[in-house]
This record gives structure tokens, sequence and C-alpha cells, in this order.
């Protein structure tokens, strides 16, 4: 979970991660 970095990482959406961008999606 958590956002930013080198990824965006929202285990809410429970998405694979991806890239930083304006939007925090994906999961971890």
């Amino acid at each position: 979970g958590g956002g930013g970095g080198v990824t965006w990482d929202s285990e809410a959406l429970g998405a694979p991660d991806v890239p930083d961008g304006p939007v925090g999606e994906g999961g971890g």
C-alpha cells in the first residue's frame, strides 16, 4: 500500500505496480 516514489502502490485498488503519474494507481 501507499503511494509515491518509483511506483504508485495502492492496495485498495489491488492492481499491479505502475510508474509514477499524476494520479496514484496500481497496487502492492
